[in-house]
């Protein structure tokens, strides 16, 4: 498996073409995976993001 492309959260949001706060919540819920912690330093990795027009990325399954 290839290294993630990491972006910011406004990156993420502005490639989806949806609000920040359906990034955060897609991370909240499972559905893409948050890289770091606190104020400025969380990123997304790219791979894991719907391009503009597809649907949400789906809830990845829980052990």
């Amino acid at each position: 498996m290839s290294a993630p492309i990491l972006v910011r959260p406004d990156e993420a949001a502005a490639y989806t073409r949806r609000p920040v706060a359906t990034v955060y919540r897609w991370a909240h819920e499972g559905r893409i995976t948050q890289h770091g912690a606190g104020r400025g330093n969380v990123r997304y990795d790219l791979r894991e993001l719907p391009a503009p027009g597809e649907p949400a990325p789906a809830r990845k399954p829980t052990p």
